[in-house]
């Protein structure tokens, strides 16, 4: 059966979530896998929210995904019956310091939204040549 990262049989997770350091200095790749449990076994879709909390000039701040994604990129959403992946680049403001990194997915099949998050400033700290060789694996934990 596929569940999340942790083994619960949710009916909808993000099962694998990576953050990829780029060339650019303030630009991440997100990979991210959506699994729904096969006891389900129908088609399920819906959004994805992406949001970056942290710490700008002193201020915590959160950053929403049209702060985050290109213009041009689109909104997130989803539709499979067992799994679908995403690759999105984000793009930090300048002086941004990263703490949290949320998933946020609602369907109009579930009664409320499931939020998984990862912290960890320094995950978003790491260089291009180190996340190349290394890639860094996020875990996610459910909310």
């Amino acid at each position: 059966r596929l569940g999340g990262a942790n083994g619960s049989q949710a009916p909808l997770a993000v099962h694998y979530l990576e953050l990829q350091a780029t060339q650019s200095p303030r630009v991440y790749r997100i990979i991210f896998t959506l699994t729904q449990n096969l006891r389900w076994a129908a088609v399920i879709s819906g959004s994805i929210q992406l949001g970056v909390d942290g710490i700008n000039n002193g201020v915590a701040q959160h950053l929403t995904e049209e702060q985050l994604l290109a213009e041009t990129a689109g909104a997130l959403r989803f539709k499979f019956k067992y799994f679908q992946q995403f690759e999105r680049l984000i793009t930090l403001p300048e002086g941004f310091e990263a703490s949290q990194l949320t998933v946020r997915l609602r369907s109009g099949s579930l009664r409320t939204p499931i939020e998984q998050s990862v912290t960890g400033q320094s995950l978003f700290n790491q260089s291009a040549e180190t996340t190349s060789e290394d890639e860094a694996v996020l875990s996610t934990t459910d909310n």
